[in-house]
């Protein structure tokens, strides 16, 4: 509880190690990730409401809500990165999209979704430079999320977003 300062809840969960957690738009259901499968918690009840299955030897570096709560996005650090979309519409999750195009982690904040859910962008170091300065490293891929598409690539940048009303 931010304004008392209290804490609410503590849960111990299969998982040895949560790195990243997204509320819903409701912050009805919190969504845990990092080493091992994804958990969805009622924020309610504090009991799991889903579990999302990831590769044994794949993390989570990102997670999180798309605006309406439909859709979880993560970024799975492995071999060849990735970010899965799942629709989490009910209490069985399902895949949408496995987007491929990074070279490098999705890792933090680098996932955003549009106000619309049309597209996400995601972010990483992807670039390889030598140079001092670092938006030379980092890359953003623009994903259709209807038909799971790259739409565009943008170079040399330091962070991303999106406007509340979709032009940005």
């Amino acid at each position: 509880d931010l304004e008392k300062g209290n804490l609410i809840w503590r849960e111990k969960t299969e998982i040895d190690f949560h790195q990243f957690m997204s509320f819903d738009n409701k912050s009805a259901l919190i969504a845990v990730g990092g080493f091992g499968d994804i958990e969805v918690f009622s924020n309610l009840t504090h009991d799991v409401f889903q579990t999302i299955k990831i590769g044994k030897h794949e993390k989570v570096d990102s997670i999180t809500y798309s605006p309406s709560g439909k859709y979880l996005s993560a970024g799975i650090k492995k071999e060849n990165p990735e970010v899965r979309v799942w629709d989490v519409t009910s209490r069985e999750p399902r895949l949408k999209c496995q987007l491929l195009g990074h070279t490098n982690r999705v890792s933090g904040d680098a996932i955003v979704f549009n106000y619309n859910e049309k597209y996400l962008a995601t972010a990483a170091a992807d670039l390889f430079s030598k140079e001092e300065d670092p938006a030379k490293r980092f890359e953003a891929i623009i994903w259709d999320l209807n038909s799971c598409q790259k739409v565009r690539t943008i170079q040399e940048f330091t962070a991303i977003g999106a406007s509340p009303d979709g032009r940005f």
